[in-house]
């Protein structure tokens, strides 16, 4: 009787270290794909890691995996006597020879997965941190994780000055406060002092789209967001809300300044003394994942993050025209967009924000 049970435990070991290896290696492959993608939902924040050059040596590891745990088994079952006689301490012995078997090999395989795929991805960490890029952020930015909004507000506690570059800036200021608001509008209104620049796209741009000659950038900024223009206006006028708002308490000097510009969006960006989250323009507002490329100044060179400044400073400092679209709101639109974080009419007329004229 133990030896029928030494004998199908025998059995089994080898179809999980043959069958499954040899024959059912694509299933074991979309297995182990299908547990890292489950796993990788659970994660908002992925370091930057080059990616694996060549997938073929999987399916080598898995075979070798199934010998080696082969030869284990059978050196560890002879070295025990397992096959000694029919007694209950044979099914034990098959079962040791076993466990070694499946732990030893797997400690092999993992070694060697180690030094093909980790070690190469350690050297490409450390390349990409050598030109400023610290993390890759996975968000939804019409509600930003806890820890994107953390890491946001060390940053602003510690620079000088935050230039933000946007289209509307509803997502960053114009969502009001609140954990679901806007993404910079508690930080900033916490720091009185810091200095904050705001590149908005002027709602009049009439400059042709450089891929579409028929239509201007403005008409091609509509199609692709799927808005009509006073839509777009409304957005626009919660910002500039929100900022009046948040001036009440800053001094004169610190007030949030507002320019317009006129060039295509392709992307947003967060610029801090050091740092930089930089993330492509979505035209719709969709709830999926955006990635938010986190930058840093590199020491050994101006990296991503000197070309998202130079832009940013380009832009700020072209040539200024007035923009003839005045954004106010009707009376329809100030009881349907009521709400209780806004500045007042009074304090709006005695402390304006300082719109200065957008980019020509």
């Amino acid at each position: 009787m133990y030896t029928i049970a030494a004998v199908s435990l025998t059995v089994l070991f080898f179809v999980t270290t043959v069958v499954l290896p040899f024959k059912c290696s694509k299933f074991c492959e979309n297995l182990g794909f299908k547990l890292l993608k489950f796993r990788s939902h659970k994660s908002s924040q992925v370091p930057i890691q080059l990616r694996i050059r060549n997938s073929g040596p999987y399916r080598f590891l898995i075979r070798a995996w199934g010998i080696v745990a082969i030869a284990f088994f059978a050196a560890v079952s002879y070295w025990l006597g397992a096959w000694e006689g029919n007694h209950p301490n044979t099914l034990s012995k098959i079962g040791q020879s076993a466990a070694v078997g499946y732990t030893l090999s797997s400690l092999l395989v993992m070694t060697l997965l180690s030094y093909n795929s980790l070690l190469p991805r350690l050297f490409g960490m450390h390349q990409l941190e050598r030109c400023g890029i610290k993390q890759l952020w996975a968000v939804d930015l019409l509600t930003p994780q806890q820890k994107l909004r953390s890491s946001l507000r060390r940053e602003a506690q510690a620079t000088k000055k935050i230039f933000c570059l946007d289209i509307t800036g509803k997502k960053i200021l114009g969502k009001g406060p609140s954990e679901q608001g806007g993404l910079l509008f508690d930080i900033v209104k916490a720091n009185p002092t810091t200095p904050v620049c705001l590149l908005l796209f002027k709602p009049d741009a009439t400059n042709k789209d450089p891929e579409r000659k028929i239509s201007s950038v403005f008409s091609t900024l509509l199609s692709e967001m799927e808005i009509s223009r006073e839509n777009y206006l409304q957005q626009v006028r919660e910002t500039l809300e929100a900022v009046a708002f948040i001036n009440q308490n800053r001094s004169k000097e610190n007030e949030i300044v507002v320019r317009y510009y006129h060039e295509k969006p392709t992307f947003q960006v967060i610029l801090f003394d050091d740092k930089a989250f930089a993330f492509p323009w979505q035209p719709r507002e969709e709830k999926d994942l955006i990635p938010l490329l986190e930058l840093e100044q590199s020491p050994e060179g101006s990296a991503f993050y000197e070309s998202y400044r130079r832009h940013f400073a380009r832009i700020w400092g072209s040539p200024i025209q007035e923009s003839q679209v005045k954004i106010v709101p009707t009376q329809k639109q100030e009881e349907e967009v009521e709400r209780p974080w806004k500045a007042s009419k009074k304090t709006e007329s005695s402390r304006n924000i300082q719109l200065t004229k957008m980019s020509a």
